[in-house]
């Protein structure tokens, strides 16, 4: 070879002027994504940006670059200060799996309570004395916690108090005892015909519930003061009847206490002496703070237009918060007079609190488990087999999802293919049967509470819920917490992990991630100090291994004993058993569409912070719906659920409880709707009265995408 031969090689030819070398730009009404896959899914938001929007969005992806690089360096800064970068943020290997699923949830643990005894209250801080016999005889109470021995004086003086503390640390009994005690000391005796003297606020039906619960605890034996429960799903005339009958205190959700609040001539707050707003924060996130403010407003009226009259006391207000954001603040200096700031081991004022500040359970233990796509749902099953089926220690779990369709897919694919009965076992009395639960915002009133009431009854079991369960509710012997989708802030995860290692137990939480995703953990360490332990999921595919070598039949699978020696081949022909049960299975396949769709609405809605790691277009849209057992194609789902396509015989793709509904209606709103659900792009029917001279074709709203985050969450809740 010459040299002139290797000159050509090695050079480059010369690029005309017009050619542009460089990669083409991504467009921003893509949505976001490169995924070819991703076409669809415009569609299902059915959103259109415009050239504001489009600047919108980059501007917050150079912020989240730029915050994700600040992050680093903060972290990197932080590691050269307390130690190497490996040993600080790398999740350390955990102790044995068999261990840690053996633990059991312990009651106590010392530092979360105080030295002062409750049988000494009395005298410490006047409280009645029936309050202090009922609590250590009745509820088997001796000491009080932190927030408690810090909130019992000042309330009992009737100063205006700010309770921030960490949950399961006995909120509740630090108002209601000073509450309760100074209705008791009123001369004359209370009695119904007085009317409401005290007004408890809460978000949730299920946190109202469990708090007239409380009170009807601590009322015991004291007739006179009555206590009742206004809440969505009950009849209003019921309510109403209710209030004119009497009532003491009042434990309400805010849409429905302010709906008789203008409705019901009956109901008077003039009297009012004390006003509670529990779980401040999270009531600022549902957007409640509107009707909290209106409800705030008319007790300041009502209490100025009886000033003259000697009787009226004046109003106590107690604002309880686990997180003290700049809402939880505004509420605070709207409703509350010179308060005490109550913190449990802390002197912290109000004024010096900061917004990140957020409380965890001393005896938690933080665990991260990282799965591919293909994998994470046999990762999850494989761990609730693990814990609840074949582990000798019982105990309860919950695991929580994005959306209310996943919570319905998975419930009813883990009770076909999990909950096996002893006569579908090899080895029957081998293992203990496993109940799954179920619980969010769109299920029917007395549903929700029989599950709320039969899961925290219960000594082991599975509850699958949503946020809807993640502030306030008191599950009693949670051992574990699993996120398996993530939702909302870093400080949901604070709350969600909140429902174990409550009153000072012990207890771990899960968190469950794709490879891409888990610097989130980092970001956790960095923002509340969390240190994570990371479980292999080698480990936990024994679960599966054992499950399916009990099993006499794995339809879909022939020879499978012989075939699952590791745990991976486990889970290979797990995963195959879970597809042959919704493939063939109407019902839980339609599911598994809506819930593979809605969970991808909650993952684009992710904003702010969240997006740099929880990235939509890095998320693999085929694997993640065989994640969901469906076998099409991410295009073909969102068609069939949508309706935006129909195939070319015209006929429905798939019948099922939409096909249901629809059969109801006699005319049909759009032209051509298929039964799966119109869409709200197809031409509007007209009618034959109709005097327009062209079709009409409904405009699309624009959406901001800061809007999204906030609309699936009230979507979430029913609201």
């Amino acid at each position: 070879m010459e040299d002139d031969d290797l000159v050509l090689n090695i050079m480059k030819p010369e690029m005309k002027k017009s050619v542009k070398v460089s990669k083409p730009a991504i467009r921003t009404n893509q949505l976001i994504s490169t995924n070819p896959s991703y076409e669809y899914f415009s569609g299902v938001q059915n959103i259109r940006l415009g050239k504001k929007s489009q600047k919108k969005i980059q501007n917050e992806e150079e912020n989240n670059i730029k915050k994700e690089s600040e992050m680093k360096s903060i972290t990197t800064d932080q590691t050269r200060e307390n130690g190497s970068m490996e040993k600080t943020f790398k999740p350390i290997r955990p102790r044995n799996l068999s261990e840690l699923l053996k633990d059991q949830v312990e009651s106590r643990i010392e530092p979360l309570f105080s030295t002062i005894e409750w049988k000494n209250v009395s005298d410490l801080y006047g409280i009645h004395p029936h309050l202090t016999v009922l609590v250590t005889s009745r509820l088997k109470l001796e000491k009080l916690t932190s927030i408690q021995s810090q909130t019992l004086e000042p309330l009992s003086k009737g100063r205006d108090a700010l309770i921030k503390a960490q949950t399961g640390s006995g909120k509740t009994l630090s108002y209601a005892i000073p509450l309760f005690s100074d209705l008791m000391k009123i001369e004359p005796p209370v009695n119904r015909q007085d009317g409401p003297l005290a007004l408890i606020l809460l978000p949730t039906r299920e946190l109202a519930q469990q708090t007239a619960s409380v009170f009807s605890e601590i009322r015991y034996s004291r007739v006179p003061i009555v206590s009742g429960l206004l809440q969505g799903g009950q009849k209003r005339k019921q309510e109403k009847a209710l209030i004119r009958k009497g009532m003491n205190v009042i434990i309400s959700t805010p849409q429905r206490f302010l709906d008789h609040l203008l409705q019901t001539a009956s109901l008077k707050v003039h009297s009012l002496r004390w006003l509670v707003i529990d779980e401040a924060d999270r009531l600022t996130e549902m957007n409640f703070e509107k009707d909290v403010k209106e409800i705030v407003s008319k007790i300041s009226q009502a209490k100025r237009e009886s000033s003259t009259d000697p009787t009226m006391h004046a109003l106590t207000t107690v604002l309880v918060s686990a997180t003290l954001t700049p809402k939880v603040k505004y509420l605070a200096d709207l409703a509350l007079r010179d308060p005490v700031n109550c913190e449990a081991n802390s002197e912290e004022t109000l004024k010096d609190a900061k917004v990140s500040d957020c409380a965890l359970p001393e005896g938690l233990t933080h665990l991260t488990m990282v799965t591919p796509c293909k994998q994470r749902l046999v990762a999850l099953a494989s761990f609730i087999l693990l814990k609840c089926r074949y582990n000798d220690e019982s105990g309860k779990v919950v695991i929580f999802f994005s959306t209310q369709n996943s919570v319905d897919f998975h419930y009813g694919l883990f009770t076909e293919t999990l909950c096996a009965t002893e006569d579908d076992l090899n080895f029957p009395g081998s293992t203990k049967s496993l109940k799954l639960y179920r619980l969010h915002g769109n299920m029917k009133h007395k549903e929700r509470q029989n599950v709320f009431s039969a899961f925290s009854q219960s000594a082991a079991g599975v509850l699958m819920t949503t946020d809807v369960a993640s502030r306030g509710l008191d599950l009693a012997g949670v051992a574990w917490v699993v996120i398996y989708q993530i939702c909302g802030t870093p400080v949901d995860y604070v709350h969600r992990v909140g429902r174990t290692a409550r009153a000072g137990g012990k207890g771990k939480a899960l968190l469950m991630l794709l490879p891409e995703e888990k610097e989130y953990a980092s970001l956790l360490h960095t923002r509340y100090g969390i240190n994570f332990e990371e479980i292999p999921l080698d480990d936990v595919l024994d679960g599966a291994k054992n499950h399916m070598k009990n099993l006499k039949q794995v339809p879909g699978v022939q020879n499978h004993m012989a075939m699952c020696r590791t745990g991976e081949e486990a889970a290979v022909h797990l995963s195959l058993m879970f597809l042959h049960c919704v493939e063939h299975n109407d019902a839980l396949h339609e599911l598994g569409e809506e819930a593979f769709l809605s969970f991808l609405r909650a993952y684009a809605s992710l904003t702010g912070e969240m997006r740099s790691f929880f990235t939509f277009k890095r998320l693999h849209l085929g694997h993640m719906a065989k994640a969901f057992c469906l076998k099409e194609t991410p295009s073909d789902i969102a068609s069939k659920v949508t309706g935006k396509h129909m195939p070319a015989n015209g006929k429905p793709i798939r019948g099922g409880k939409r096909q249901k509904i629809e059969e109801k209606v006699t005319e049909p709103l759009f032209e051509n709707q298929p039964e799966r659900g119109g869409n709200h792009k197809l031409a509007w029917k007209h009618r034959e009265d109709s005097n327009s001279r062209r079709d009409f074709i409904p405009r699309v709203r624009k959406v901001a995408p800061s809007e999204l985050a906030k609309k699936n969450m009230l979507a979430e809740f029913g609201l």
